[in-house]
């Protein structure tokens, strides 16, 4: 699998980033350890004497989410590109309810939660990954937010070293995956497998075929 050659690509980086969680995030996910049970999380973490690096971590990122994304202002505002149509009295009033529906969109999504998580990630490891998606893809019911973590995120590059696909490595249960993909038979798959083993599921998104997309919209 792609993702495989993937995870085996960055295990030079994965040894920084486990010694950055061990130290400054601990509890963000340790980078070599299947972690498929509850039994394999080090909750005690005797090594680390001094606290100063995860309060710094978590300082830095409260000041950027309090600076950047303030939870009780609203922290954007749309424009459009040509300066003229902004001049006129009829956009200034779209604009300003297209803001205000954004705004309410995300107060009303789990986006000041899990951006906290994002900050933090970047603060620790220097990069973090938001993903954002549709509650229901076929009628508006909001979004939601997911801070994934660094351990379970892979990026491709294309011939313009701009992101081509992106791997995430996802745990599920045997309930959770009969829940989710309740169309599916997991008994060949993972058999008769303990019912709280979690079990790895790839995830990738990828660049859409316009082609396809037409014929979906026809």
């Amino acid at each position: 699998l792609r993702f495989d050659s993937l995870h085996s690509q960055r295990k030079t980086l994965d040894n920084t980033f486990q010694i950055i969680e061990k130290y400054v995030l601990p509890y963000r996910g340790e980078f070599f350890k299947p972690m498929t049970t509850m039994l394999e999380v080090e909750w005690r973490r005797r090594k680390i004497y001094d606290s100063t690096a995860p309060v710094a971590c978590d300082l830095l990122a409260s000041q950027i989410h309090s600076n950047l994304t303030s939870p009780s202002i609203r922290w954007f505002e749309l424009r459009f590109r040509r300066d003229e149509i902004n001049d006129t009295q009829g956009a200034k009033e779209w604009l300003e309810l297209v803001q205000n529906q954004v705004w309410q969109t995300l107060l009303e999504s789990d986006f000041n939660m899990e951006i906290a998580e994002t900050y933090l990630d970047l603060c620790g490891f220097g990069t973090a990954i938001l993903f954002l998606e549709e509650l229901d893809e076929e009628n508006w019911n909001g979004v939601t937010f997911t801070a994934i973590p660094v351990r379970d995120a892979y990026f491709e590059y294309g011939a313009d070293d701009n992101v081509l696909r992106v791997y995430r490595r996802l745990q599920y249960t045997r309930v959770q995956l009969e829940d989710k993909f309740p169309d599916h038979d997991f008994e060949a798959v993972i058999g008769a497998s303990d019912v709280d083993e979690k079990h790895d599921v790839i995830f990738c998104v990828y660049k859409r075929d316009d082609s396809l997309h037409s014929q979906r919209k026809t």
